[in-house]
């Protein structure tokens, strides 16, 4: 629809062409009318419409002169003039001034309909051939641009190439976006992107798109100059992505001039190539990377992943979930602070994940099966395209197997332990012989058993020892009978025993009924 303005100083007049024509139907909108020419001036500011239907004679601002004001503002706007006087001198004027026709009044509906539909007729074959015309030269803009974007130095053009991308105050800036589509409709995906931004950056005069093998570049005209204004352009380029098509924006220095525009880009495309560490949303500098630099000189040794690996190991066969999350993420961060290469990372994160993994295998043939399919998802790590992505991939995996490693339950080990050594407290039980006999790794069974009872196994041996020691004491028994029965082969070994965990010796003790263990925090035997 065309939007046209009437302008008449006669109220009826204005009325009757409202209704009298069918404007719909000839592809018009009449978005308002004026009584004037000062009037008129006002509203085709506030409507800009692309046609005025102009009486030529009225007070104060004529048609003519108001025709004079607007083709001032817009050269573009078309002229449909009304007279009731056949005066050729006023014809003559308003042809001079390039106006699309003139009906005399009283008008003929007919005769307006016809005149109305040449008129539309011609606005649609400018609309066309303003359309090749751009067209034509946004194909050439990008080419040029592709050009400028990879020649180094400053290339030799005349000053008409700043008349082809304007004018800039804070100097040209390349933003690079990493798009990652829809894999079923990636060239539609881009396509529609690209007109969005295309959209937004045409309506700000803002700069240019343009594609550049699976990339998108923007061309801005006023770079952005500050964190904020970095931040603030890509939360506008993330509100006008369709689908929440996802991307990792980098930028290059702005530069002075377009001639030296490949500087920008060689900058951007720098941070895309090494993008995997950088977080955050937001347009991405050089200087992100520059104070990403800084890393230890020794590189991760084969024992410091084994330390990781144990410590999730630990955690995995706990069934905790949140202790897997926060194990892998300090592993991640201790990878991080060595290795700055992507590829480095995900290595050592999957030879943590590995070596925990096969760890937890070895320990207990009920986790052999859960083990086996999380271990078929670890080659997924390699394909994250980030850090923040790579952390918590490995962390899904992990807690996926905690979950239901926690199902399975390690607790009801620990019960049948503590409830065999209440059954057998007297014979010569060891850690090793126990972690044997459940398929357990006895260095880890270990750890496992105090994390569940707060106490090493010895120390839980021995202070259930030598609570029946006081209950066979108070029974009226001697006390190498007394060691003997509950365990201890060695009556002065008893004897320490008995006075560290009850604070006197078991001959004081004898024949009394009832006595609390003294407490030993400090103890880690």
């Amino acid at each position: 629809m065309y939007k046209v303005l009437l302008v008449d100083d006669e109220p009826a007049i204005r009325t009757g062409l409202v209704s009298l024509i069918d404007w719909t139907g000839l592809g018009y909108e009449v978005v308002d009318t004026a009584a004037n020419g000062r009037e008129a001036l006002e509203k085709f500011d506030e409507l800009h419409p692309q046609m005025m239907v102009v009486d030529i004679r009225m007070p104060g601002m004529d048609g003519l002169q108001l025709i004079q004001e607007i083709k001032k503002r817009n050269s573009n706007c078309h002229f449909l003039i009304l007279s009731g006087y056949s005066d050729f001198n006023y014809a003559r004027g308003a042809i001079g001034l390039g106006v699309d026709g003139y009906i005399l009044k009283p008008v003929d509906e007919d005769e307006m309909s016809e005149e109305l539909k040449r008129i539309s007729g011609i606005m649609q074959r400018e609309s066309e051939m303003e359309k090749r015309r751009k067209d034509s030269e946004d194909v050439y803009r990008e080419r040029m641009l592709l050009t400028l974007i990879h020649e180094k130095g400053e290339p030799n053009y005349g000053p008409e190439i700043n008349e082809l991308f304007g004018t800039t105050h804070q100097g040209y800036q390349i933003i690079l976006l990493e798009l990652e589509l829809q894999k079923d409709n990636i060239s539609g995906s881009r396509a529609a992107l690209r007109r969005s931004i295309e959209d937004m950056l045409q309506a700000r005069k803002a700069g240019f798109t343009f594609l550049l093998d699976s990339r998108m570049g923007i061309l801005l005209r006023e770079g952005l100059a500050n964190g904020r204004a970095l931040i603030d352009f890509y939360r506008q380029l993330r509100a006008i992505a369709e689908n929440g098509t996802r991307f990792f924006a980098a930028g290059g220095a702005s530069v002075p001039d377009i001639r030296r525009i490949h500087d920008s880009y060689e900058e951007a495309a720098h941070v895309l190539q090494n993008r995997f560490l950088l977080e955050g949303e937001t347009i991405h500098l050089y200087s992100s990377l520059q104070e990403l630099s800084s890393h230890a000189e020794e590189p991760l040794t084969e024992s410091a992943l084994q330390q990781m690996a144990d410590k999730l190991l630990f955690a995995l066969e706990l069934g905790q979930p949140d202790k897997v999350q926060h194990t892998v993420k300090e592993a991640g961060q201790k990878i991080r602070s060595v290795e700055s290469s992507a590829m480095t990372i995900k290595t050592s994160m999957t030879q943590v994940l590995t070596l925990a993994l096969n760890k937890l295998a070895a320990l207990n043939p009920a986790y052999a099966a859960p083990v086996k399919e999380s271990m078929n998802h670890i080659p997924v790590l390699f394909t994250q395209s980030t850090y923040h992505d790579l952390i918590q991939e490995a962390a899904e995996l992990t807690v996926q197997l905690a979950n239901r490693i926690g199902n399975m339950s390690s607790a009801p080990i620990i019960k049948q332990i503590t409830a065999f050594i209440e059954l057998h407290y007297g014979e010569n039980l060891k850690l090793e012989t126990l972690a044997e006999l459940h398929n357990y790794n006895s260095g880890y069974l270990g750890k496992l058993f105090k994390s569940e009872t707060g106490e090493s196994f010895n120390t839980y041996l021995d202070r259930v020892r030598i609570r029946h020691a006081i209950e066979l004491l108070g029974s009226g028994l001697k006390v190498h009978q007394v060691a003997r029965l509950v365990g201890y082969a060695n009556v002065d070994y008893f004897h320490s025993k008995f006075k560290k965990y009850v604070g006197e010796s078991p001959s004081t003790f004898k024949g009394k009924s009832v006595k609390l263990l003294r407490e030993d925090p400090n103890d880690e035997s």
